[in-house]
């Protein structure tokens, strides 16, 4: 990771109105599970709410609205020239964007996903609901690297990866399903809590090797796309 180029992204993409969103996001799932909390038998609607509005919404999101802003905010106001003149190795800038990306999206999604499975009344959840956010954080923040490099257009081709392929086709079949990432991030819930229905599960250690292969694989990916990259 190279440390002057760490400070430039994380201050270049952490703008206002997306930690107010953000923020407002996390604040809604949490008052959403404390009106859940307050029901007499909220164990069901406590699950649901976890899988749904914190690990499926929540999360997916906010990785997306920061990760595409790390490297495609310098792309598309043509500042992007003066990271790219630096003596940096591409795959080292691939890996200083991801590790700013994190800095900004862990904390902005892991604690409301926690907090949510603690006041729904499932604080059996906790453990699992965080450690899914956190994975999954990692995960979308690094497929979505390179997807603010190549396209103007990358929170709406982002929100539709996630609102089609994440909350539709993933649930038609096992084998769509195998491409999604809300797949493992629901496993791993389910692994570590009880009372918790995921549809095609996969075993825990699975879910999280598959994560951190995703991850690395975005990484890969973005490292070769800035290698490619047309910069003026």
């Amino acid at each position: 990771m190279n440390v002057p180029a760490y400070r430039l992204l994380l201050r270049t993409h952490l703008t206002r109105g997306r930690l107010l969103f953000s923020l407002a996001a996390g604040v809604l799932v949490v008052l959403g599970g404390v009106a859940i909390g307050a029901v007499d038998a909220p164990s069901r609607a406590a699950t649901g709410f976890v899988q749904g509005p914190a690990l499926g919404f929540l999360v997916p999101v906010v990785s997306l609205i920061f990760a595409v802003a790390v490297l495609g905010d310098l792309a598309e106001d043509r500042t992007l020239v003066y990271v790219w003149l630096r003596p940096i190795a591409r795959t080292r800038l691939a890996v200083t964007a991801f590790v700013a990306a994190l800095t900004t999206v862990l904390p902005l999604t892991v604690v409301p996903t926690g907090l949510a499975a603690v006041v729904s009344g499932r604080p059996g959840l906790t453990v699992g609901a965080m450690l899914g956010a956190a994975l999954g954080a990692g995960a979308y923040s690094a497929l979505f690297l390179g997807l603010g490099l190549r396209t103007r257009r990358s929170l709406a081709w982002g929100l539709l990866y996630v609102l089609l392929w994440e909350d539709v086709l993933s649930n038609v079949s096992s084998d769509l399903a195998t491409l999604s990432v809300r797949r493992y991030v629901g496993s791993i819930l389910s692994g570590l809590g009880e009372g918790v229905e995921v549809r095609f599960p996969v075993g825990v250690i699975s879910a999280v090797l598959t994560l951190v292969s995703v991850a690395v694989l975005g990484v890969v990916i973005c490292s070769w796309l800035l290698r490619r990259q047309d910069v003026d």
